[in-house]
C-alpha cells in the first residue's frame, strides 16, 4: 500500500515529458550522465545515486524503504541487467486525478515533488521538469502514464 502511495506521489511534480534536456553539469567525477556508457552509469548508480536516494527514502519511511535496492526502482530490469526506465511495474500515473488524492497520497506526493524529483534530477545533471518548457527530468523518467478510460 505504501509503495503505491509513493508511486502516486510523483504526480505532484507536474511531469509529463520524455524529452532529454541538457544536463546542468557533469555528475560523475569527470563524465556527464548523458555521456556515460552503461558500465559507468551502473557504477555511478550503485555508488552515488542509490546511497543518496536510499537515504532520502529511508528518512521518509524507514520501515518501507530500509531494504531499498536497485529493484525498488528498476524492477525486473535490475534482474535482467537492462535497467530500462521508465519501469512499467511502478504504478502508472494519472495526472488528471490529482484533485482526488486522499491526505496520505497528498503527503507522499508533496515529498516526492519537493525531495525525490529534484534530488534525482540533480544526481543525473538535469533540471527538474518544467511544465512551461516541457523540459527536464520528471515523473515519467521513472513511471509510465496511466491510460485513462
Amino acid at each position: 500500500m505504501r509503495t503505491s502511495l509513493l508511486a502516486l506521489a510523483l504526480l505532484v511534480a507536474a511531469c509529463g515529458s520524455k524529452s532529454t534536456p541538457t544536463p546542468t553539469e557533469p555528475v560523475g567525477a569527470t563524465t556527464a550522465w548523458k555521456d556515460m556508457n552503461a558500465d559507468q552509469r551502473h557504477d555511478y548508480m550503485e555508488h552515488t545515486v542509490l546511497p543518496q536516494m536510499k537515504e532520502a527514502f529511508v528518512a521518509f519511511d524507514a520501515e518501507e524503504f530500509g531494504e531499498m535496492n536497485c529493484k525498488t526502482c528498476h524492477g525486473p530490469g535490475a534482474e535482467d541487467g537492462s535497467f530500462e526506465m521508465p519501469n512499467p511495474d511502478l504504478m502508472p500515473l494519472d495526472f488528471s486525478k490529482m484533485d482526488q488524492l486522499d491526505e496520505e497520497h497528498q503527503k507522499v506526493a508533496k515529498w516526492m515533488g519537493e525531495v525525490v524529483l529534484p534530488k534525482m534530477a540533480d544526481l543525473i545533471g538535469e533540471q527538474p521538469y518544467d511544465p512551461a518548457t516541457q523540459q527536464g527530468f520528471g515523473c515519467l523518467g521513472c513511471h509510465t502514464m496511466a491510460t485513462t478510460k
